[in-house]
Order: C-alpha cells, then sequence, then structure tokens
C-alpha cells in the first residue's frame, strides 16, 4: 500500500507544482526507496506474524492431542491397558504443563526477536 501511495503521490502531486524534471526525480527517488522500504518492512512483517501463528497452531494441536481423553483411551486399548486411563491421564498432565511452559517462553522469546519494536513507535 505504501508503494502504491508513493507512486500516486508522484505522478499526481509533483506534475501539479511546477517543478522541474530533475527536482521530481529528485523528490520521487526518495518518496520510492522509502515506500519500497515500508512495504517490504509490512510485508515481512506479516510474514513473520503468519508464520508464528502456524507454528503456535501446530503446537497447540499437539498439546492437545497429549492430553485427548479419546486419544487416551485409544492409545490404553492398543497396549492391552484398559481401565488405566485415570494413570495414564494423571502421567501426561504433568508433561503436558512442562511443555505448554517451555512453548510459552519460546513464543515470547521468537516475538521479541522478530519484532523487537512493534507497538513501540
Amino acid at each position: 500500500m505504501a508503494l502504491i501511495w508513493t507512486l500516486v503521490l508522484a505522478f499526481t502531486y509533483f506534475n501539479v507544482t511546477g517543478a522541474s524534471f530533475k527536482e521530481n526525480v529528485a523528490v520521487y527517488d526518495a518518496l520510492l526507496w522509502k515506500g519500497i522500504k515500508d512495504g517490504l518492512k509490512i510485508a515481512l512483517m506479516v510474514f513473520g506474524a503468519f508464520v508464528i501463528l502456524n507454528l503456535l497452531r501446530d503446537t497447540g494441536a499437539s498439546l492437545g492431542n497429549l492430553i485427548c481423553p479419546n486419544n487416551t483411551v485409544a492409545a490404553c486399548a492398543t497396549v492391552d491397558q484398559i481401565g488405566n486411563e485415570n494413570k495414564v491421564t494423571k502421567r501426561t498432565l504433568p508433561a503436558f504443563a512442562i511443555i505448554l511452559g517451555v512453548y510459552m517462553v519460546l513464543t515470547m522469546l521468537y516475538t521479541c526477536v522478530l519484532f523487537p519494536h512493534f507497538g513501540m513507535e
């Protein structure tokens, strides 16, 4: 969007002012590169957010599968531990809590590294 706005300004405003071609090119060149830089910055931020959200979705799905009652019952039936679902669930909850804590810390670190100044402007 920044690049489009830069081009609109370059082809309308600078032709109305009566400035020479040389002056137009000098101002237009600086604005064009600023627009490209801002546009790339926004595109990279959106891509980074997309990657982080996909990682969060996948890690959330894996954690949900870890404590899902249906998966616990199916796993117990597979290894002939029918009736021991309560014990299995109690053994998986501490692992769930530890992995959840690790994911939360990693998510905050990734966010702070990728977007150190986001929202600070």
